[in-house]
């Protein structure tokens, strides 16, 4: 496993044998609201990885008070096969893993001990947002106030915003007061180059070195402590892609990025009207890909549209 690209949380590599159990490495030091990512290898390949529903791979997570949360699992290149999990308490989480198509990434299980949270707000306080039970304004998972302050960043990450710049950026706003910045990064690193969209169509160098290339904006917001608003294109997308194709790099990002604390944007101008999107009911499709990316997010966060 090559550690230098990991850039976030606690990265455990875990060897286990046929019987489920893990070697060496039952026991995992973790943090309150920091990402944590355990590897594991299937043991046979899969001709559509990115397609969750055929493969079936999650880890279901039992914390403190019973409570439980079950994070789906992302291919990240040949066999190797990743979970990414914030605790959102402190204390022991056990985890199993399920997978009905592959023995290699079924049943294997252990214990995540997770220290209080500390450090930055997001670190100490929870970089999911909610809403406040008088549904009058924001708040971080625990209940302390959120003040949302952004601007927007539509082409990150990609090749018009290079990481060492977008690192200034972030390291600026946060200088300036900001919480939160707008992301909407859909486009390539490279020319001829894979965007989003098309980065979740079929396993290839190009699809992973997109994902890996994006980890390291993500990782690095949540390392220092500035929030993202993540969405993709804009209301005219369902011209370019399918609705299908909408759902399927959606439910790739929430495995992925899921953990982090980021916040969705459903999509930049749902209702737009143009002579391409007028009366085909694009606004529709965008209420219900909404409704997709909130039945899968497993920590059930407040998100967004952008009209």
């Amino acid at each position: 496993m090559n550690l230098s690209r990991i850039v976030t949380g606690v990265v455990l590599a875990i060897g286990l044998t046929a019987a489920g159990q893990m070697g060496g490495a039952t026991r995992i030091v973790a943090q309150q609201w920091r990402v944590t990512e355990l590897a594991f290898q299937a043991q046979r390949d899969h001709a559509d990885p990115f397609d969750d529903p055929s493969v079936d791979f999650r880890a279901e997570f039992t914390g403190p008070h019973g409570t439980r949360i079950t994070i789906p699992g992302f291919w990240d290149g040949e066999r190797t096969w990743r979970v990414r999990f914030t605790p959102t308490l402190p204390g022991q989480w056990r985890f199993r893993t399920l997978c009905s198509t592959d023995a290699g990434l079924d049943g294997r299980s252990g214990v995540l001990t997770a220290a209080p949270a500390a450090g930055h707000a997001l670190r100490k306080h929870g970089g999911f947002l909610a809403v406040s039970d008088d549904a009058r304004y924001l708040t971080h998972p625990d209940g302390t106030p959120f003040f949302w302050l952004a601007d927007t960043w539509w082409t990150c990450p990609s090749a018009q915003l290079p990481l060492a710049d977008f690192r200034l950026l972030v390291d600026k706003r946060l200088e300036q007061g900001y919480s939160v910045f707008q992301a909407h990064g859909f486009r390539a690193f490279e020319p001829d180059g894979a965007n989003a969209f098309e980065a979740v169509q079929k396993p290839s160098g190009g699809a992973l070195a997109y994902w890996r290339r994006t980890d390291a904006y993500y990782a690095y917001a949540e390392r220092v402590g500035l929030l993202g608003i993540i969405g993709f294109y804009g209301g005219w997308s369902l011209g370019t892609y399918p609705y299908q194709n909408h759902e399927r790099l959606w439910r790739y990002f929430l495995a992925r990025y899921g953990a982090y604390p980021i916040t969705f944007l459903i999509t930049q101008e749902y209702n737009v009207v143009t002579p391409s999107t007028k009366g085909k009911g694009y606004d529709r499709q965008y209420t219900q890909l909404g409704r997709y990316i909130r039945k899968h997010d497993p920590y059930r966060r407040a998100m967004s549209i952008h009209p």
